[in-house]
């Protein structure tokens, strides 16, 4: 998973189809905690199965039993000559069922999928104005993010377990220095506002791109 998929808890469910790659045969599942993928593809050896354990606890997932507790939503994605993906959504990653059935919605806008969504019954506490920072620093590519705004504990707490999943560390402020760029967005389904901050050596290119797949606003700091 990338470092920048923490963005992608507040953005796109399909993430989730990249971080924990893989498919079916018996059900497999990847946990990443928020949120748990099963697989059930019909022709996967045991050298593909192996793979896709590394790539789901590469990050920061566990290769394990989706949790029956605290379910807040399933969307169930089909594929027209192969097996299908069950996304798993807990109580913080999805507070309603409209945004459940927009992030499985999301899912499968590539147009690979047939998407079907059913709401569960764990529910969030009441948002109150929250804001939690993530300091990618000790990565490849050094990034900060902020997201503030409404949230219910349960999806601070979403927040803040994707971050410790990618190495991040809570933090009170992005850092100052040797910041080069920033993406300000909007999440299209929660009413958070996020800030991507990067640092001296990232690759502005391949960043500037992520922001705008996002619908951000870039902007780069000028020397």
């Amino acid at each position: 998973m990338h470092r920048v998929a923490w963005i992608s808890i507040a953005f796109a469910t399909a993430q989730l189809l990249a971080a924990c790659q893989g498919g079916g045969g018996p059900t497999r599942s990847c946990n990443q905690g928020y949120a748990c993928v099963e697989y059930e593809y019909p022709e996967l050896d045991d050298d593909a199965w192996e793979r896709m354990q590394v790539a789901c606890e590469a990050g920061g997932g566990t290769w394990e039993s989706c949790p029956a507790e605290r379910r807040a939503g399933e969307c169930e994605l089909t594929g027209a000559s192969w097996g299908g993906v069950r996304l798993v959504f807990y109580a913080g990653y999805v507070c309603s069922a409209e945004e459940g059935r927009g992030l499985c919605e999301s899912a499968a806008t590539s147009g690979i999928y047939t998407a079907h969504y059913r709401a569960g019954s764990a529910t969030c506490g009441a948002p109150t104005p929250r804001t939690t920072v993530c300091d990618l620093r000790a990565t490849d590519e050094h990034s900060c993010l902020r997201v503030s705004g409404p949230m219910a504990p349960e999806r601070l707490a979403v927040l803040e377990r994707s971050c410790a999943n990618l190495g991040g560390t809570l933090a009170t402020l992005c850092p100052a220095t040797g910041r080069v760029a920033t993406c300000e967005f909007t999440h299209p389904v929660w009413a958070v506002m996020g800030t991507l901050e990067y640092y001296a050596g990232a690759d502005l290119t391949a960043a500037s791109a992520r922001c705008a797949d996002v619908g951000g606003a870039w902007s780069e700091v000028l020397e």
